[in-house]
C-alpha cells in the first residue's frame, strides 16, 4: 500500500517546525486542543484564487479542456512561461492581486479516454490576494516516520487523515506491521517501537497519512 505513517508532536514554532495543523484539524479533540492552547500560533496566508493555464500547444489544451470543463472559465495562454511574462501581465492588470511572486506550477494531467491514453503537461501560474488573511494553526516537530510496510487490513481499520492520540492505538497499528518485498520484519518492527511507541509521550500520534499530503 502508498500509504506512509508520521509520529507528530506539537511544537513551539522555529526554524525546524515549519510545518502546521490548522486548528480545525483537532476538532474531534477538544481536550488535546485546550492542553496544547499555549502552542496555538497565527499564520498570516494569501489566497491564490486568480489562476492562469499555459499550454505547450493547441492540442494539449484540447486535450485537457475537453476532460475538465471548469478550466475553461480560466484564462489561457499557449506557449512556455518564460517568453510570456508581457502577455501574463496584460490579463492580470486592474485584477486585485499580488503581482509579483506568483506560484508557478508544473501540472501533470493523465487522461483515459476512449481515444488517449497518455500524460501531458502544463503549467499553472497562479496569483495571490492582494489582502492577507490570517489562520490559527499548530505547529508540530516529526519524532517518527515510516514509509509503507503495513498490511491491508491496516487501512481497513485505522482512517487515512485521522489523527490518532492515544499510546494504546499505536501499540495496536504495531500489530499491522508487514514488510515489503526485500525489508527485514526484525528490522521493521524494531524501528517501529523505537520510532513510534518507545518515544511516545502522551504526545499527538498521526499514524496514517499521505506521503504527499501536507500533514
Amino acid at each position: 500500500m502508498g500509504l506512509d505513517l508520521y509520529h507528530l508532536a506539537p511544537s513551539k514554532k522555529s526554524d525546524l517546525t515549519s510545518e502546521y495543523f490548522t486548528i480545525e484539524a483537532f476538532e474531534d479533540n477538544p481536550i488535546f486542543l485546550k492542553k496544547y492552547s499555549h502552542l496555538i500560533d497565527e499564520l498570516e496566508y494569501y489566497d491564490f484564487n486568480f489562476e492562469i493555464l499555459i499550454f505547450p500547444d493547441l492540442a494539449t489544451k484540447d486535450l485537457v479542456l475537453g476532460n475538465n470543463d471548469e478550466y475553461r472559465k480560466k484564462p489561457i495562454l499557449i506557449g512556455d512561461v518564460s517568453d510570456l511574462t508581457t502577455e501574463i501581465k496584460f490579463i492580470i492588470r486592474g485584477k486585485n492581486v499580488k503581482e509579483n511572486d506568483p506560484l508557478i506550477l508544473n501540472q501533470i494531467d493523465n487522461l483515459l479516454t476512449n481515444k488517449h491514453n497518455r500524460e501531458v503537461s502544463y503549467t499553472s501560474v497562479s496569483f495571490a490576494n492582494d489582502t492577507s488573511n490570517t489562520q490559527k494553526v499548530i505547529f508540530f516537530r516529526k519524532k517518527g516516520y515510516q514509509r509503507k510496510g503495513m498490511n491491508e487490513q491496516f487501512y481497513q481499520d485505522f482512517i487515512n487523515g485521522k489523527n490518532y492520540y492515544d499510546l494504546k492505538t499505536v501499540q495496536k497499528a504495531a500489530q499491522y506491521l508487514n514488510p515489503t518485498w526485500g525489508d527485514s520484519k526484525a528490522d521493521l518492527h524494531q524501528n517501529f517501537k523505537k520510532l513510534f511507541i518507545d518515544n511516545f509521550i502522551r504526545l499527538l500520534a498521526k499514524v496514517l497519512t499521505f506521503a504527499d499530503e501536507q500533514v
